[in-house]
């Protein structure tokens, strides 16, 4: 055996992770160290901040896959050690044996709540929340947030204000493969940060051009010039509707550039950083990034 990488693609990752069940680590071996050492870091980090980490409140957020199931494990592990642990099913119940069976070994002080229950009744009774734990989505993401993610990231957003953030193996929102040569990088976000510099450098918008006949209302950047066809401009800066010769959104196929995710404090992530937990697009979401062993080796 050869020493661990410190970056796997997520498909790199998936073999991994077979191989290893093969050897005698069973999935479900690795789901409890997986939960079990982001829950010990987690308590870590929160008695550094808090002191007594004993009663404080803590939120555990959970999809139905098994980012979720490793969720499952590290709300156990914190019950155990004495927090008050609240389990929300974003996505409805468990979808996988994995996850199942983690969500049936969680302690009967554990409350656990469906997104959809959580109101603003029940969000006013999480302000002294000092752990949110985001384990919504792993590393097989891509796209965005249906609504219920896209839900469960505001409350997220709201209840993190005062508490320590952490998310399980990657910010959910974002994929694992980010900043591999399938998503934009920081020199194709550089390159439309200068186009759109270049279209506010040349186009005034008080000149006619800007104020003509039914264009009344629109700002800047809403549309782009026949003689910009050739550029690739942010699809988020262009309304649906144009003046004849723009570039409309349809005529792109580009990865948006800012996503929605969690803007986390720690991240835990498994085994070995993923490509997304060195990209510099991912760098606002991820604060801390530890590496917790799953009990797995590299050949």
């Amino acid at each position: 055996m050869t020493e661990q990488k410190d970056f796997v693609t997520c498909a790199e990752m998936k073999a991994i992770e077979k191989a290893g069940d093969e050897a005698g680590v069973s999935y479900a071996e690795m789901m409890e160290l997986a939960g079990t050492g982001a829950a010990k870091l987690m308590l870590s980090r929160l008695a550094e901040k808090e002191g007594e980490v004993r009663d404080l409140r803590a939120v555990v957020f959970c999809g139905k896959g098994n980012n979720g199931g490793d969720g499952f494990v590290a709300a156990r592990v914190l019950a155990e050690a004495g927090l008050r642990v609240m389990v929300v099913l974003v996505s409805g119940q468990p979808g996988t044996d994995l996850a199942r069976a983690a969500f049936g070994r969680l302690p009967e002080e554990v409350q656990v709540l469906a997104l959809d229950d959580l109101g603003v009744s029940a969000l006013m009774d999480l302000l002294d929340t000092k752990l949110v734990v985001d384990a919504m989505y792993g590393t097989g993401f891509h796209g965005e947030p249906d609504a219920a993610g896209d839900r469960a990231l505001g409350y997220i957003d709201s209840l993190g204000r005062d508490a320590l953030v952490v998310s399980l193996d990657l910010p959910s929102g974002l994929p694992g493969d980010l900043g591999t040569e399938e998503y934009a990088g920081r020199e194709e976000r550089e390159r439309r940060q200068a186009l759109m510099e270049k279209i506010r450098a040349d186009f005034d918008p008080d000149s006619p051009l800007w104020k003509g006949e039914g264009m009344a209302g629109m700002s800047m950047g809403n549309w782009v010039p026949e003689e910009y066809l050739s550029d690739a401009f942010p699809e988020q800066a262009m309304a649906e509707t144009a003046p004849a010769g723009a570039l409309k959104p349809e005529d792109l196929d580009l990865e948006p550039l800012v996503r929605r995710a969690v803007h986390a404090d720690l991240t835990c992530c498994f085994h070995a950083k993923k490509p997304v937990h060195l990209a510099d697009e991912a760098e606002e979401f991820l604060g801390e990034v530890v590496v917790v062993p799953i009990g797995l080796t590299e050949e």
